[in-house]
């Protein structure tokens, strides 16, 4: 059952005001009784997996100290791993694993958008990846076993770096902090914090990691949709050309009307901004985006399927985003947009947030006919499935 709030006392309106991207905040018991959802053999089978992102770590009796090794792996890789000082990490693993997004449903409090990942990582005794900092916000629930975390929140100092290691790993870290997590335990750490865990024995820690996109990423992709929007015909204009004393010289003038031109495409619509947020925060990382089906079938036909099979379910591996303007309603769907009337509005969260809708759970809608068309779309475009 899902918990009223991973806060425990703390209200969340007070979280985000006084702790997100703040001051980390430790929560004893954040998850009372909470087991690992996979086991250490269950991790190491998955980085055998080719379509699997994952990572060890080898603090030492490696090929050098902190040594970074990437699957995917096979069984003896495993055979050959030293007893203490390692790290074995699975990124994503929400991905794969549909049936662990309840994890990640327990964050609710923080927009969808804003989330990366489920990494689940399992370390021997002693094992870490390092101390190091992260760019985003990270939430590390601890599943199995202990860890001891330290932490340093001083973001002024002048920070080293381990040589000869691909890691980003800190030399001259320092703990301000620390602790010992146990099972059901929730460390909140926001971007810059440097911090260490190290494993107590054997170890299973699930990182929740929040991303946002970068400044770069966001101006270019603006960018993009305006110079998509400009035909390659267009070219610079001046009939208001007056004759000027030097030939050479680049005027006053001639540099205001040449960003006039540049200026006109800077002024975007509501809707071209609604637009820009919608695809780009909807966007998906490669690995994992929607694949349209080459055939598809009538919608007569889909809803048989829907009720042959009995239910349908959703890509988790997508971002569900929606918008309602005086347009309509506006789905983002893995950097896709799509339109449909606003009263369906009611509908819209269910859509998104719902890992699997059943046929009677359909048929029970007064507006299944409308709701039909949306899911049949979904399912073209590869957001929804049948096993």
């Amino acid at each position: 059952m899902k918990p009223t709030s991973l806060l425990g006392q703390l209200p969340v309106d007070k979280f985000l005001s006084e702790y997100w991207q703040k001051k980390p905040l430790l929560i004893k018991q954040a998850l009372p009784g909470f087991n690992s959802p996979v086991s250490a053999e269950e991790l190491a089978g998955l980085a055998c997996d080719a379509d699997v992102e994952s990572r060890i770590v080898l603090e030492k009796d490696g090929l050098h100290p902190w040594e970074l090794r990437s699957g995917p792996f096979q069984e003896s890789d495993f055979a050959d791993l030293p007893e203490t000082h390692w790290t074995l990490l699975i990124q994503d693993i929400e991905k794969h694993l549909p049936e662990l997004c309840w994890i990640t449903d327990l964050f609710d409090f923080i927009p969808d958008w804003r989330m990366d990942d489920l990494m689940i990582s399992y370390a021997a005794d002693q094992g870490s990846v390092g101390p190091h900092l992260d760019a985003y916000d990270v939430f590390l629930l601890q599943a199995e076993g202990k860890r001891h975390w330290k932490i340093n929140t001083d973001t002024t100092r002048p920070l080293k770096k381990v040589s000869d290691t691909t890691l980003d790993i800190i030399s001259n870290f320092e703990s301000e902090q620390d602790w010992i997590v146990e099972p059901g335990d929730l460390l909140y750490l926001p971007p810059g914090v440097a911090h260490y865990g190290i494993a107590t024995g054997e170890c299973i820690t699930c990182s929740i990691g929040f991303r946002a996109p970068s400044h770069v990423d966001m101006v270019q992709h603006f960018m993009h949709l305006i110079l998509d929007s400009i035909k390659p015909e267009t070219l610079y204009q001046d009939p208001l050309l007056v004759l000027q004393k030097n030939p050479h010289e680049l005027t006053k003038q001639s540099i205001q009307h040449l960003w006039k031109t540049v200026e006109q495409y800077l002024s975007a619509s509501p809707s071209l901004i609604n637009h820009w947020a919608g695809t780009l925060l909807s966007e998906g990382k490669q690995a994992f985006q929607a694949q349209h089906l080459e055939q598809t079938k009538p919608l007569s036909g889909f809803f048989e399927q829907w009720q042959n099979t009995g239910v349908l379910y959703k890509n988790t591996a997508l971002k569900f985003i929606y918008m309602h303007t005086e347009t309509g309603l506006h789905f983002y769907i893995d950097g896709q947009h799509l339109q449909y009337s606003d009263e369906l509005l009611p509908r819209a969260e269910w859509i998104c947030a719902s890992l699997q809708i059943s046929w009677q759970e359909f048929t029970d809608h007064a507006d299944k006919n409308e709701l039909g068309s949306v899911f049949y779309d979904f399912y073209q475009k590869g957001f929804y499935y049948f096993l």
